[in-house]
C-alpha cells in the first residue's frame, strides 16, 4: 500500500518520473521473464501487451470494436471454434463487454429506435418460451444464445453510430470492406477455376455474396460524397470488381435480391436522384461487361449458365430443391399454425412432414434439411405470432425511412433493407452477421436525420 501511495505522489509531482520507473518496471519484468522462461515468455508478454492494448482502445472507443466487426464480418467463416462459434462471435462478445463499461462509466442513456428493438426482443422471448413445446430444447437454447448476441449487437451498433460523421465513417468501411474481399474473391477464383467460388472451402458462397453486396449497395451514397474526378474514377473501377466478385459466388438468391432492391427503391423515392436512363445505361454496361469477361474465360461457363436459367424451374431443379423443402415447411405450418414447432426445430422435425406433403423420394428430401426460406423458417417455428412480430419489425423500420426518401442515406437504407427482405425469400438470413449489419443501418438511418433536423430547428 506504501508503494501505491508512494507512486500516487510520483505521478502528481513529477508524471515524467513515472512513466520512467514504470518503463524501468516494464523492462525489467522482461529480462528476468525472459531469463528464466525463455521463448515462453515472449509469447505471454506478447500476448499480455495485445489484451492491454486492446483493453484500452476499446475502453476508450468502443466504435473502434465495431468497424471491426464490420471488417471482418465477410470472412466470419475463416475461424471456426468448437460448438459452430465463430471467432466473430467472441470479439463481438469482447466489444459489447467494453461497450457495456463505457455506457457506465459516462451515465447516458442507450439511444435506440424503441418500436423495432422492442419487438425483436418480443420475438426473442416468444423463441426461449418455444424451449416448452419444441422437440429439441438443446437447440433451442442454442438458437437464444444467438439471438441475445445478435440483439446486443444491433442496440450497439444503435447507440455507437450517433452521428453524420460516424454512419458515413462505416459506409465507407462497407465500401471498402466489400471491394478489399472482392478482389480477394476474384483472386482465389483465378487460380482455384471453382464453379462457385467462396474465401474458404466451408464458407457458403451465399453468405460471402450477401456481405459483398451490402457493401456494394452503399455506393450511391460514396459516389455521392466524393468530390474528387480521381476518387470517382478509383469507385467506380473499384464497383466493377465487385460486381465479377458477386457474379462469381453463383448465389442467384442475392442477385435476383439486388435486382429487386434497385427497382423497388427507384420506384418508392420518385426523384431524380436515380433516373432510369442512368439505370438503363448502368444495366448495358453491366452485361457488356458481364459477356466480356465470359469471352476472356474470366467468368465461367457454369457461372453463366447459372444466370440465364434463374427463372427455369426444371433446369434449376425448383431452385435447388427449394420449392420441394417449401412444399414440406408448408405442411409443416398447417399442423402447427399458431406456435410452431419451435425456435430453431424446423431442421429437427422436418422429415415428420416430408410423407404427409407427399414428397417422399422427391430431390433434396433428407431428413434435417433446413427451410432456404426465412419466412417460412420464421412462421414453421415459431407460428402466425412469430411471423407477425418479424414483419412489423421489418414495416416500423421501412415506415420511419419513408418520409426521408429524398435523402441519400435513407435510400440507402431502403436499399438495404429491401435486399435482406427479399433475399430472405431463398435463404435463412435472419441470423447472420450482415443481415444485422443492413438492417442496423437502416434503423438509425431515420434517427440521425431527425436529430439534425431537431438540432437546425433549436
Amino acid at each position: 500500500m506504501q508503494i501505491i501511495r508512494l507512486l500516487k505522489t510520483v505521478f502528481r509531482h513529477n508524471p515524467s518520473l513515472f512513466l520512467f520507473i514504470i518503463a524501468m518496471g516494464m523492462i525489467c519484468s522482461f529480462l528476468f521473464g525472459y531469463y528464466f522462461m525463455g521463448k515462453t515468455f515472449l509469447l505471454l508478454f506478447a500476448g499480455l501487451i495485445g489484451v492491454i492494448v486492446v483493453s484500452v482502445t476499446l475502453l476508450r472507443w468502443p466504435f473502434v470494436g465495431l468497424l471491426i466487426i464490420l471488417i471482418v464480418t465477410p470472412a466470419e467463416e475463416l475461424m471456426v471454434f468448437p460448438g459452430k462459434r465463430t471467432a466473430i462471435f467472441a470479439l463481438g462478445v469482447v466489444v459489447m463487454f467494453f461497450w457495456l463499461i463505457h455506457i457506465l462509466r459516462r451515465k447516458e442513456n442507450i439511444r435506440i429506435a424503441k418500436q423495432p428493438t422492442l419487438l425483436i426482443i418480443l420475438l426473442l422471448c416468444l423463441g426461449l418460451a418455444s424451449f416448452f413445446w419444441a422437440k429439441d430444447g438443446s437447440v433451442v437454447l442454442a438458437r437464444v444464445v444467438n439471438l441475445i448476441n445478435l440483439l446486443l449487437f444491433y442496440i450497439l451498433f444503435q447507440d455507437l453510430v450517433k452521428n453524420n460523421k460516424r454512419l458515413k465513417i462505416v459506409l465507407f468501411t462497407l465500401f471498402i470492406t466489400g471491394i478489399i474481399y472482392s478482389l480477394i474473391t476474384v483472386g482465389i477464383e483465378l487460380q482455384t477455376h471453382v464453379q462457385r467460388v467462396g474465401l474458404t472451402k466451408i464458407q457458403n458462397p451465399n453468405h460471402l455474396a450477401m456481405s459483398l453486396i451490402i457493401g456494394f449497395l452503399v455506393t450511391p451514397y460514396i459516389l455521392k460524397t466524393l468530390k474528387s474526378h480521381f476518387l470517382k474514377i478509383i469507385t467506380i473501377l473499384g464497383i466493377l470488381v465487385s460486381i465479377v466478385a458477386i457474379i462469381m459466388t453463383g448465389s442467384r438468391g442475392a442477385w435476383v435480391g439486388l435486382v429487386i432492391a434497385f427497382v423497388l427503391t427507384f420506384l418508392i423515392i420518385k426523384s431524380k436522384v436515380i433516373r432510369p436512363r442512368n439505370l438503363i445505361i448502368i444495366g448495358i454496361i453491366i452485361v457488356i461487361f458481364i459477356f466480356a469477361l465470359y469471352q476472356t474465360g474470366v467468368i465461367s461457363q457454369y457461372t453463366v449458365k447459372r444466370i440465364t436459367t434463374i427463372t427455369d424451374i426444371r433446369e434449376n431443379r425448383g431452385g435447388a430443391g427449394r420449392l420441394n423443402i417449401w412444399k414440406v415447411g408448408l405442411e409443416m405450418i398447417k399442423y402447427n399454425p399458431i406456435i410452431g414447432v419451435g425456435l430453431n426445430n424446423f431442421s429437427v422435425r422436418f422429415e415428420n412432414y416430408i410423407a404427409p406433403a407427399d414428397m417422399e423420394g422427391k430431390y433434396h428430401m433428407y431428413p434435417g434439411c433446413g427451410p432456404h426460406n426465412m419466412f417460412l423458417s420464421i412462421q414453421g417455428e415459431l407460428g402466425i405470432i412469430g411471423l407477425v412480430l418479424f414483419l412489423l419489425f421489418f414495416w416500423t423500420t421501412f415506415k420511419s425511412l419513408l418520409p426521408h426518401r429524398q435523402d441519400p442515406r435513407a435510400i440507402i437504407g431502403i436499399l438495404l433493407l429491401t435486399f435482406i427482405f427479399f433475399t430472405g425469400i431463398t435463404g435463412t438470413i435472419q441470423y447472420t452477421k450482415s443481415f444485422w449489419i443492413a438492417i442496423s443501418i437502416a434503423t438509425l438511418i431515420p434517427m440521425i436525420i431527425r436529430n439534425e433536423k431537431k438540432y437546425e430547428r433549436n
